[in-house]
């Protein structure tokens, strides 16, 4: 028996219209646009424009299906969420099942959790994006190995957290997310002749950007923000900038947080603006020279530009941001979620939560009907839910810690053997530094990780 083959919602769609104006011409027993006009009979039997047929009859000729398969095929990307399942997933083969993680190995693995389709070469693409690097053993064997830095922070950030909580602080996740007005249900009712049924668009629509915070006992009173996107890049990290994020600090989250919080938030670019940020290469001479003056840092006014950007570099201060020092002027701790791990951030299970509840009810795929939905739905949101995102992510902390502890056991009967040129060569940054020289853009420096409390993991 043939495979039967798959259709998109776009094509579901096309062939819905197409055989709507088929019966049409049937049930009147004539033609509704006469045969010598097939491109105006085309447009009204697929509802496309003339334009976008002509242009498909174009690209057609001169892309073949194996391009257009291989194109979509390397364009597969992950979201965060399934990315902590790629990084879990290596981990625990290196340190529970004592097996070295392979591309095949890890492909076949994916299949089962996710129903990964992607191939291997686009999985050694996101495996190096999830913050994994090749290392060279001394068999000469290449062994896959999360970085060091993001490990370091990562211990760090499980180490604060939890001194937090035995301190009873009360923990406070923050993020923003959106909706899209035609967000719904994946499947849906349909008639057998497909004549009836939910209608949805070819397009995901408008964007509803989300900002909200929320804690064990539920959501901060009054500190939703909703509005419209109106950018149509896609990327709704471009309407939430450093000036509308710090405003929502100051007009809707802070004055509504109970006292002495502690606020979990990830390093978007909005967050991390920095204050008297370390000069760079791009920075003017003398703004170096008043940085370094500032700083009560010794050079000498004969000195090139390259020399003193090497002394800013060897004496660079920890950084710090505008946010965070906002939020401490009101008597609240700032901790920041290691790079790649939104697993760790119970509001991003909020999220889920909202967000099916949405796509279960749009009908009419508006914006305002949408907003609507999703307002109810925080309300509904309360205690219960809450507590239940917070437990699930202690879980995977405590996963964390007793995954690292292995890994580190069996990498202890590793020899790695890195020279100069090859230590983390498929990555960016170094083992003891994640540093961007862009103006609003996190740096990390990790510090010294002595006397670490790993009661957790017992």
């Amino acid at each position: 028996m043939p495979k039967q083959k798959v259709l998109s919602k776009e094509s579901l769609a096309i062939a819905s219209n197409v055989l709507e104006f088929c019966r049409e011409e049937a049930s009147n027993n004539q033609l509704k646009v006469p045969l010598r006009h097939p491109l105006e009979r085309a447009s009204q039997m697929t509802k496309l424009s003339k334009s976008t047929l002509q242009k498909s009859e174009a690209s057609s000729s001169s892309v073949t299906i194996e391009k257009v398969r291989k194109i979509h095929k390397n364009k597969i990307q992950m979201d965060d969420f399934d990315k902590c399942v790629l990084r879990r997933t290596i981990n625990e083969m290196l340190g529970h099942k004592k097996i070295f993680p392979t591309i095949s190995l890890i492909q076949k693995e994916l299949v089962e959790k996710i129903n990964f389709t992607g191939s291997k070469k686009v999985l050694r693409r996101l495996v190096t994006e999830t913050g994994f690097v090749w290392k060279k053993c001394e068999s000469n064997r290449k062994l896959l190995m999360e970085r060091s830095d993001v490990v370091a922070l990562r211990i760090r950030y499980l180490r604060t957290i939890s001194q937090y909580r035995q301190a009873g602080r009360e923990i406070v996740y923050m993020d923003e997310t959106y909706i899209h007005s035609n967000h719904g249900v994946s499947k849906c009712w349909q008639s057998a002749d497909g004549s009836k049924g939910r209608f949805v668009p070819f397009s995901k629509g408008e964007r509803l950007i989300v900002v909200h915070a929320g804690s064990r006992k539920g959501f901060i009173p009054n500190a939703l923000l909703m509005f419209k996107a109106h950018s149509d890049s896609g990327d709704y990290h471009q309407e939430m900038n450093s000036e509308n994020f710090e405003k929502w600090l100051r007009e809707k989250l802070i004055p509504n947080l109970p006292e002495k919080c502690v606020i979990v938030m990830d390093n978007a670019s909005y967050h991390s603006i920095q204050v008297d940020k370390c000069p760079v290469q791009s920075t003017r001479k003398a703004d170096i020279q008043n940085w370094l003056t500032r700083h009560n840092i010794a050079f000498n006014h004969t000195m090139l530009k390259p020399e003193l950007l090497h002394l800013c570099k060897i004496n660079k201060p920890t950084p710090k941001f505008r946010c965070d020092n906002l939020l401490r002027e009101h008597g609240h701790d700032v901790i920041r979620l290691p790079p790649y791990h939104a697993d760790l951030n119970a509001i991003e299970l909020i999220w889920g939560i909202v967000k099916n509840d949405v796509a279960k009810k749009n009908v009419g795929c508006k914006m305002a009907e949408v907003k609507k939905l999703a307002e109810e739905k925080f309300s509904e949101v309360g205690e219960k839910e809450w507590a239940n995102c917070f437990s699930h992510v202690e879980d995977i902390e405590r996963d964390y810690w007793k995954t690292d502890l292995a890994v580190e056991n069996e990498v202890e009967n590793i020899v790695i053997s890195l020279s100069s040129d090859e230590s983390d060569s498929d990555s960016s940054e170094t083992d003891s530094e994640i540093s961007v020289d862009s103006d609003d853009t996190i740096s990390y420096d990790v510090a010294s990780y002595e006397n670490i409390d790993t009661s957790d993991a017992n």
